[in-house]
């Protein structure tokens, strides 16, 4: 399984060709969606000029892809990985644990930009493009 972090949904969002070219090299059923990331995209949605068009493009994006709910198994992730990169010294942003937490509780594959973030949490698997 793949999970969509949010900068990608952005970027096949926004119709960028290399995203919308890569994400072709998956099946749709093998792609989904963190709660966490679609609560990202609707606070996006909400704040912008268009809010009903951002809306618009927020629900064909849920059209096509399922979402992963923050589980207990998630929390148990996220309490880890939580612990071991404050005592490294090395956190990161308060959502990313939460769907890095999902990621590693799927046992799923991050899809992402935001490398220099999710590169820090041991165990996780992720790929950019």
């Amino acid at each position: 399984m793949y999970l969509l972090d949010t900068n990608i949904c952005i970027a096949l969002m926004k119709g960028e060709a290399e995203a919308r070219k890569q994400i072709r090299n998956f099946a749709v059923n093998e792609i989904g969606l963190p709660a966490i990331v679609v609560a990202e995209l609707a606070f996006g949605a909400w704040k912008a000029e268009f809010v009903g068009r951002s809306l618009a493009n927020l629900e064909e994006i849920l059209k096509v892809y399922r979402v992963i709910p923050f589980d207990e198994a998630a929390a148990m992730q996220y309490g880890r990985i939580r612990s071991e990169l404050q005592k490294a010294g090395t956190p990161i942003g308060p959502n990313d644990y939460l769907i890095a937490a999902i990621a590693l509780a799927q046992n799923a594959t991050l899809i992402t930009r935001n490398v220099r973030e999710f590169e820090r949490i041991p165990g996780l698997r992720w790929i950019t493009f």
